[in-house]
């Protein structure tokens, strides 16, 4: 299902080229992302403007501060948008309420999954 409305995620992960990707088929959707390399700088970005995102999406690993740490501490910081964890790794979608998040996204990412995504973020997946 597809949608007019454009979106804003919050997006970290320390590898650029994969910040690069996603950044560009998001934008390709259009949408628009803010783009961080690790967990402190996406909680700051969320405390500078809340009320920007629909969404966040955050890499499981992460050298500082990783992905479900990250989503715990913006969820105690009153975040309500949904919060996606994406990783290689082989974790199953059941187990990301145990990781503080509403699902995962599987790298490699493709456009068709990446759009199902956005759908979520607004309320129509």
């Amino acid at each position: 299902m597809t949608h007019n409305r454009q979106i804003t995620v919050l997006y970290a992960d320390d590898d650029a080229a994969l910040r690069f990707v996603f950044t560009e088929m998001l934008s390709a959707l259009g949408h628009s992302v803010v783009a961080v390399d690790d967990g402190t700088p996406a909680l700051q970005a969320w405390q500078d403007d809340q009320t920007r995102f629909d969404g966040v999406v955050l890499d499981v690993h992460m050298p500082l501060l990783a992905g479900p740490t990250t989503a715990e501490r913006l969820r105690t910081a009153g975040c309500t948008v949904p919060i996606w964890l994406c990783t290689g790794d082989s974790v199953a979608d059941d187990q990301a309420k145990r990781l503080n998040a509403d699902g995962i996204l599987h790298k490699p990412f493709r456009l068709a999954t990446l759009q199902k995504l956005i759908d979520v973020m607004v309320g129509q997946g």
